[in-house]
């Protein structure tokens, strides 16, 4: 057992070991490439403020995980954009979804990807593609030039895998330990999470599938019907699982079956160092070193939806604001220009009802009786109201509500009033 562990280690914690098959002849090797993964569009509405692209996290983990850096490829650049990314990376991965396979963005840009390896590997490089459950799906589709997919229904099912005579003598598998394989036969380490899949009939049935592509295992699905659940190129270094390796690694929810023995664990780390390792020898990121792969920058409409409302709203916000400001602000100036006008800075003070013998009497102005305490105003004709009706008045009219008599006489008289109140508010 612990000779067993011990020739392990190298295959499971050394991504970058010689014992891992590649299909690149010995040469330069890439030590830090970059992977770049497919977005898929936005469909749940729960996730659409946040944009209209995304990629599950435990894909980039699974694959950060092994070793390599990782690059998002949005959907909504130009093909001169995306040769340019091609150039950049080291190989691509096709993450499971919703999308159609003919129509959707994810189809036409994974296409254009395609075409791109393909031309790059007959010039003698190696490219790697993989394709996850919708992306292995979407292989197929790619190579038979048409949607061979029927109902395959394997839904939060963890299964083993049927494997190929092929399985054993493949790349993807070559670097496995034999009890790994035996326990990928045997044990339930695969996550299915599909409703549709390509059939071992419709397989066999296409000669273009048939001459591309090695069927490395089937599985069943709950109709009765048997599906290719992993496949490899025979001469392209193209990889397709209809299973979900990263879930064994980095998803939780306890709803799903995902599975997570140490077998499970050990066979996601495998392929996932597998990919990478096949990636290492693109020779693309060395004849580009010079050229770091960046993403292009962020247009204003490639913002999320939940920025444009933050936006909006904030601006909103400021025009409301400005809008009670200024008309505070002109309120103000019109108050003042009227105070200056009509003079009631002296002609309004604070009194007693007692002392003037208001008690019991009513204001003119808004028909209510004095109380005690009440702010007062006393017009110069010795008439007095309540402050407020009084300075309401003034704003108006210049002349005493009761008797009609002008308030605004020379400077020198209007100086000579009793007792005066030093500023109105």
């Amino acid at each position: 057992m612990l000779l067993t562990v011990m020739l392990c280690l190298p295959v499971i914690f050394v991504p970058w070991s010689d014992s891992l098959p590649t299909r690149r002849q010995p040469g330069p090797v890439n030590n830090r490439p970059i992977i770049g993964i497919l977005t898929q569009e936005v469909e749940d509405d729960v996730m659409k403020p946040f944009g209209k692209t995304y990629i599950p996290a435990s894909y980039v983990k699974y694959i950060e995980s092994a070793g390599s850096r990782v690059v998002p490829i949005r959907l909504t650049q130009s093909t001169a954009e995306y040769e340019k990314i091609f150039k950049s990376i080291n190989g691509l991965l096709l993450i499971g979804g919703s999308s159609d396979l003919e129509t959707s963005d994810f189809a036409k840009v994974a296409g254009i990807f395609y075409r791109l390896a393909l031309k790059a590997n007959d010039a003698g490089d190696s490219f790697p593609i993989w394709g996850t459950c919708l992306g292995m799906q979407l292989l197929t589709c790619l190579v038979a030039g048409e949607n061979l997919l029927t109902k395959t229904t394997a839904e939060n099912m963890a299964l083993p895998l049927n494997l190929t005579k092929e399985a054993h003598s493949s790349q993807m598998f070559q670097g496995f330990p034999s009890d790994v394989m035996k326990a990928l036969s045997q044990e339930a380490l695969t996550g299915n999470f599909h409703q549709y899949g390509v059939t071992m009939k419709t397989f066999k049935e296409n000669e273009k599938l048939q001459s591309f592509f090695s069927i490395l295992s089937t599985n069943t699905a709950e109709n009765g019907a048997i599906f290719v659940s992993t496949m490899e190129g025979r001469t392209y270094p193209f990889y397709g699982v209809q299973w979900h390796p990263e879930v064994n690694r980095f998803q939780w929810d306890p709803k799903l079956n995902f599975p997570h023995s140490s077998d499970a664990v050990r066979v996601a780390s495998l392929l996932a160092e597998f990919f990478v390792n096949e990636g290492c020898f693109c020779g693309l990121g060395l004849v580009y070193s010079n050229k770091s792969c960046t993403m292009p920058p962020i247009t204003f409409q490639d913002l999320p939806l939940n920025i444009y409302m933050i936006i909006f709203g904030t601006g909103i916000f400021i025009f409301i604001l400005s809008l009670i400001f200024c008309c505070y602000f002109i309120s103000k100036l019109r108050h003042q220009a009227q105070s200056d006008r009509f003079g009631y800075r002296e002609v309004v003070l604070k009194g007693d009802p007692k002392k003037l013998n208001l008690h019991g009497q009513t204001c003119a102005v808004c028909l209510e009786d004095f109380k005690v305490k009440d702010e007062l105003g006393v017009l110069p004709c010795q008439h007095a109201f309540h402050r407020k009706c009084l300075v309401k008045w003034l704003e108006v009219r210049c002349v005493c509500p009761m008797c009609n008599k002008t308030i605004a006489g020379p400077p020198e008289q209007r100086n000579s009033i009793g007792t005066l109140l030093d500023e109105l508010v």
